[in-house]
């Protein structure tokens, strides 16, 4: 998704979480807690970006996990799997 989408979805969801209907609001919490998980104290609620950035995550694990034939997805698994499942690979690289 393009940047921009994202930053007009997380625009409408702030405007509706301190503005409401009115158009109006004041800012009674920071952005940092409303987006807290439940369990922290906050709403829990995600900013587009950081679900879109998850959903790509997973697709390309989806990708490397299935044997994709897509030429990254070979070099990869040659490089760091070497032959490996994705889910059984001996090392971790941060």
């Amino acid at each position: 998704m393009l940047v921009s989408i994202c930053h007009n979805i997380d625009q409408l969801t702030r405007s509706f979480i301190w503005k409401g209907e009115t158009n109006k609001g004041i800012y009674l919490v920071g952005l940092n807690k409303v987006i807290e998980s439940g369990k922290q104290g906050g709403l829990g609620v995600c900013l587009s970006r950081e679900v879109n950035n998850i959903a790509m995550i997973g697709k390309l694990v989806w990708d490397i996990q299935h044997g994709s034939n897509k030429s990254w997805v070979s070099m990869l698994s040659t490089k760091y799997l070497n032959g490996n499942s994705l889910l059984q690979s001996p090392k971790t690289y941060v």
